[in-house]
């Protein structure tokens, strides 16, 4: 065995310090060991909040449904959240954060949810819950969840071009070139303005998209090489919308084999009912996707159209219809998803209801009535065993395309 001297301290050198060495690395492996075992772990994520949701446990006596809190000793029949928010605040909103993360980090509601309950095939709460807690966090604190579309290399545009034929469209993969992502609840899938901008403008042309939520629409008007304008009444989309729009552009000055035209892509806070910063006869196509009445709950702000009772979502849709008429240019056209939705046993026929509102309301032609086919349906299979009450599920969408009379009268560009 040798010593020296570095920097003042006694070092050993030799055997032994080799099994000194060893010695720390095998101390350093259980410590870190013992910190994954305290803290689970999710996508390669610590969480803290994990061990105590997987206390709670789903029981059945008597063929009724339980939520046993074992740290209380208590059961609840319906919701074990009233209790969690009262008495377990602390590790309710450890667990918020984790959400949060996780969220962020790729995985959907559902999976979290499932993540949280240690026993397969049950829930201890909806995933409804865990979405409706994280949106009011995500409005109050003003964060943006900017998931990570995909892992593969970039990709410009879908890597198989669908060119719908029909009145039927269906797209059973949602897409995931560039920075497309299900980080925005409801957004479309990028299929969808990807063949209208490309069918019904040309590049260089101004696309408007009045209720722009994720940005998908203005993402498209990059990678086409569009001009773009997107607004909304939620702080939040747009600033998620313009960081989409940057990253867009800046990964396809990087990836595309050539350079795309340098087209302005704007987004801002406005109310597609008033569109007061758009001249009149401005716009080339109008490419949107509004909310389908209070089928999902936006925001907490009064100008919120999915707050809104059916009755006065249709007329304040027909208002938007008039704007949307006003500014476009005569001969071009809009292309308008909506679908309809059930509350509590109702139906509520949005699309029959926003076609008249565009043709008799607005004055705008029909030239398209097409039907899209839903493949990401998260809406069953939360209680098991349980029967279902309904016995046909909403499973389509509409897309309208309309067009402003006057001008030029090709249909397709």
């Amino acid at each position: 065995m040798a010593e020296s001297l570095s920097g003042g301290r006694r070092q050993t050198t030799g055997p032994l310090a080799k099994r000194k060495s060893g010695r720390r690395k095998s101390l350093r492996r259980d410590v870190t060991a013992g910190r994954a075992a305290l803290s689970p772990r999710i996508n390669g994520l610590v969480l803290t909040s994990l061990p105590f949701f997987h206390s709670l446990e789903v029981q059945w006596p008597s063929g009724r449904r339980y939520i046993y809190c074992r740290k209380c000793r208590q059961s609840f029949k319906r919701s074990i959240v009233p209790h969690l928010l009262g008495k377990h605040s602390r590790e309710w909103n450890r667990a918020l954060d984790d959400w949060l993360t996780l969220r962020k980090s790729g995985l959907t509601y559902k999976s979290i949810t499932k993540a949280y309950t240690s026993q397969k095939g049950e829930y201890i709460f909806s995933w409804n819950v865990v979405k409706r807690h994280v949106k009011t966090r995500i409005e109050r604190t003003g964060q943006v969840i900017m998931v990570k579309s995909r892992t593969g290399p970039y990709l410009p545009g879908p890597l198989k071009e669908i060119r719908p034929r029909t009145s039927v469209w269906s797209f059973p993969k949602r897409g995931d070139w560039s920075v497309h992502a299900s980080d925005y609840e409801g957004n479309w899938s990028p299929f969808v303005p990807h063949e209208i901008i490309r069918s019904f403008s040309k590049k260089g042309q101004l696309v408007l998209d009045p209720f722009v939520g994720g940005g998908t629409t203005l993402v498209e008007c990059v990678l086409l090489e569009r001009r773009g304008l997107g607004l909304d009444v939620n702080p939040v989309a747009v600033k998620l919308a313009r960081q989409k729009v940057a990253k867009a552009r800046q990964l396809a000055s990087k990836g595309s084999k050539k350079a795309l035209l340098p087209t302005v892509v704007t987004v801002q806070n406005g109310d597609a009912r008033y569109l007061t910063s758009v001249p009149t006869g401005s716009v080339d196509l109008v490419c949107t996707h509004p909310p389908y009445g209070q089928a999902i709950r936006y925001t907490n702000s009064l100008e919120d159209l999915s707050r809104l009772a059916p009755d006065e979502f249709v007329i304040s849709i027909g208002h938007v219809a008039k704007e949307l008429y006003r500014v476009l240019k005569p001969g071009k056209f809009c292309a308008i998803l909506m679908g309809d939705y059930r509350h509590r046993g109702v139906l509520y026929p949005n699309g029959l209801r926003v076609l008249e509102e565009l043709i008799d309301g607005a004055g705008f032609e029909l030239q398209d009535v097409i039907v899209k086919l839903q493949h990401q349906d998260s809406s069953t299979g939360f209680y098991p065993g349980r029967t279902d009450s309904l016995r046909y599920r909403i499973a389509h969408e509409y897309l309208f395309v309309v067009r402003k009379p006057g001008g030029e009268t090709s249909e397709r560009l």
